[in-house]
């Protein structure tokens, strides 16, 4: 069953070079049977290889000063320019095209949110990819009344300012539960595919004590992957795709030989871990902080912060 055992092998690696045994496994729906490119039995220090492309050259320039907590940003295929700023503390700021920090929050649900420790607060933000026409948007936060649970709600812009969005429309469409007050990932993407990602924590503390990353019957320590655009008045759908979607699960059991290659792995996945969540696209994942899909190619890359030496990062390729 290669589908269980099989690793992404890192398609970058930190400069610091990382020990292979202590990476945790992860694994993603379509990237799992990826051909290796280093010896998984090493135990020597690996280094990235090639040569950079030129001398590159960095600079830090301030583009906008009087933000709260930045913790990330986002842009709408609409045409204006506008950057939004998550601010931690939950609020949501727009940079015009012309640099200017607006003053009023496009959205503040402050709150709403739980930002007592480092790791929680508003933390991510996406755009409907028909945002220009829906006004739709998506918030993952932390959420004060349950006192730090992972929450992703939808909201709409209002209908007579394009820089407001309108807090009554507010729609929750996942809730997950949080053991502890860090590991709790929180940057959201829509990927080339139109479906909304959602990377997740292990839950927190050092070591995974309840080994959620690698438990397919718990949301955390996972990337997931929904249709937020479902039929029927559901809150999200479930991509057919996806590992243990209950599309997949039917197939499996219609197959004569669950082992043979015809049906390929996922199915296999779905048949051997029936409790497995359906919005799961890849696990084994520690903490999951950034990710975000090459705009040019459709790669996907996730930064997964390590335990105290080691860092990663998961390369998935479109």
């Amino acid at each position: 069953m290669r589908f269980q055992h099989a690793r992404t092998v890192l398609g970058v690696l930190l400069a610091l070079g990382m020990m292979l045994p202590g990476l945790a496994s992860w694994q993603g729906a379509a990237a799992q049977v990826a051909t290796p490119v280093v010896d998984l039995n090493t135990t020597l220090p690996v280094q990235p290889g090639g040569t950079l492309p030129g001398n590159p050259e960095i600079q830090l320039i301030k583009v906008a000063g009087g933000l709260a907590d930045p913790v990330n940003i986002a842009a709408p295929d609409d045409g204006t320019g506008r950057l939004f700023i998550v601010e931690r503390v939950g609020r949501i700021r727009i940079l015009d095209a012309d640099g200017t920090l607006l003053e009023e929050p496009f959205l503040d649900i402050s709150e709403l949110v739980q930002n007592d420790y480092l790791e929680q607060g508003l933390l991510g933000l996406a755009f409907h990819p028909d945002y220009a026409n829906n006004g739709r948007f998506y918030v993952n936060f932390t959420d004060y009344h349950t006192n730090g649970d992972t929450f992703v709600m939808e909201f709409v812009v209002s209908d007579d300012n394009p820089n407001v969005a309108n807090r009554a429309g507010g729609r929750l469409l996942l809730a997950v539960d949080q053991p502890y007050v860090n590991h709790n990932g929180g940057t959201i993407h829509f990927g080339p595919d139109g479906y909304l990602y959602v990377g997740m924590g292990d839950g927190g503390l050092g070591g995974d004590p309840y080994d959620t990353a690698q438990d397919r019957a718990s949301l955390l320590g996972k990337l997931l992957r929904i249709d937020v655009d479902p039929v029927g008045g559901l809150a999200y759908g479930i991509p057919a795709d996806n590992p243990y979607s209950e599309a997949r699960i039917v197939q499996s059991n219609s197959i004569t030989d669950v082992i043979g290659e015809t049906e390929g792995l996922s199915l296999e996945a779905a048949y051997y871990h029936p409790a497995a969540r359906p919005e799961i696209w890849a696990w084994g994942l520690r903490n999951p902080w950034q990710f975000n899909f090459d705009s040019a190619t459709g790669d996907l890359y996730i930064a997964d912060v390590g335990q105290v030496t080691w860092e990663e990062i998961n390369f998935q390729p479109a």
